[in-house]
């Protein structure tokens, strides 16, 4: 029986340092046969799988693994934004596509992926619209296709086990909430991968990293925000691009707030790759004492100072347990992928094959229904609500800091005047909206 295929839209950062090599492990542990990927041109093609990785980690990668579109061939200067349509009609139907581009492209890419009937793993978000959410979420359940979203920091082995202390009541009840998520300078130095779509007209910090904690906050206690409130610092590239380097958001639930600080500047020689972490602060409503959550994510319990000259320009990088190599525990040549990156991308993988594995629509859309249902894995139906929650993000921090109240019921967003009424976007009054 023929082993399953995947195809990736994208061929940048997130390739390189999480979703290739998560890929050519599976491919290499036979769960994955060809893996094909598509980009806008055959450059960024060429310089990812001539990185020398590849084959001192996968020294068995079988001869053609990979497949590209363009071909590797192709002259650099040929550039579409459509060749994936190419990979889509070469891949078998019952596929996997994975999406790997920002996030305002999803939409599209992800709906042409289940129109040619593939399942769907993508990088966080979904999308930054519930309307897009919700058509995401309905074609995959008519046709009994899985989508999953890689929310990878649920596959911290520190965070599952988190989340079942949560739901025992170990914490008692959230108050109050804060996490940061701030991204080293290299984001926004020449060259960086984020000048072609990170400008405030797409995106933001809030909504980019932000998101990692707006999903671990709701998926541990099982809230949802009613009000966004995000305020944006207008940075640059160092080009000269602009963007938002820094936003703060407040999230107000039933009785607890939430608020988040992203950017994408922390200091490149500080120690850790980037500064992340959650803390909450609740009580037992038994005898009134409080209590305190707390997880690092940049440091794990580690500092080290490296030679200068061995790690020039981060003197301090501990590492994660994001994505790590180790050797081979059957002592092969080659390195074996460890880390919450690694088991993210083999969870959402095997997912989509034990879905495509059922025998009819009925069964599959029963499997669906107890992924949806079972919330470990991230999928349209289980975060739906994040759609309006970034649709709320966004609306408010390019309405300079408005509060956004936000309607489950009726799944719309609203923003709050200073008087306490509601507005639907787009039909603001006079200035009202800016005194918030």
């Amino acid at each position: 029986m023929a082993l399953p295929q995947i195809g990736v839209v994208g061929s940048g950062m997130i390739l390189e340092d999480q979703n290739g090599p998560a890929l050519a492990q599976l491919v290499r542990r036979g769960v994955l046969g060809q893996v094909h990927i598509a980009a806008q041109g055959s450059a960024s093609l060429r310089r990812l799988l001539g990185l020398p990785w590849w084959r001192a980690r996968f020294p068995d990668l079988p001869q053609g693994w990979v497949r590209t579109y363009p071909p590797l061939e192709t002259d650099e200067r040929v550039r579409r934004s459509d060749f994936y349509r190419e990979m889509y009609r070469a891949l078998p139907p019952g596929s996997i596509v994975m999406i790997a581009v920002p996030d305002s492209a999803h939409e599209t890419l992800i709906l042409e992926a289940l129109e040619a009937g593939f399942h769907v793993v993508t990088v966080k978000s979904l999308c930054t619209r519930y309307d897009a959410t919700r058509r995401i979420r309905d074609l995959a359940w008519e046709k009994g296709l899985f989508v999953g979203i890689d929310f990878h920091k649920r596959w911290d082995t520190r965070a599952l086990i988190a989340r079942a202390h949560w739901k025992d009541g170990y914490y008692g009840v959230p108050r109050a909430a804060r996490a940061t998520m701030i991204e080293a300078d290299s984001y926004i130095r020449s060259g960086s991968p984020f000048e072609k779509h990170f400008v405030p007209e797409t995106s933001d910090p809030a909504t980019y990293v932000g998101c990692h904690y707006v999903d671990q906050f709701g998926w541990f206690t099982g809230l949802r925000p009613k009000q966004v409130v995000v305020n944006g610092v207008l940075g640059q590239f160092e080009s000269g691009t602009p963007c938002y380097s820094w936003a703060a958001t407040q999230l107000t639930y039933d009785h607890c707030v939430l608020q988040i600080i992203n950017g994408l500047q922390h200091a490149g020689d500080h120690r850790g790759r980037n500064h992340q972490g959650l803390e909450i602060w609740g009580y037992n409503p038994r005898d009134a004492r409080g209590t305190y959550f707390c997880h690092l994510d940049h440091l794990r319990g580690m500092d080290y100072v490296f030679c200068r000259d061995r790690n020039p320009g981060r003197p301090t990088d501990a590492g994660s347990d994001y994505v790590g190599f180790i050797p081979r525990s059957d002592g092969r040549p080659g390195q074996e992928m460890v880390g919450y990156g690694w088991r993210a991308i083999e969870a959402l993988v095997n997912a989509a094959i034990r879905v495509q594995d059922q025998s009819d629509l009925t069964a599959r859309q029963k499997l669906l229904a107890e992924i949806d249902s079972a919330n470990l894995i991230p999928t349209p139906a289980n975060t739906a609500y994040l759609g309006l929650v970034y649709q709320a993000m966004r609306e408010s921090i390019q309405e300079h800091g408005m509060p956004v109240v936000i309607d489950y019921d009726r799944g719309v967003t609203r923003y709050r005047t200073a008087g306490g009424s509601d507005r639907a976007p787009g039909d603001l009054g006079s200035g009202a909206h800016r005194s918030g």
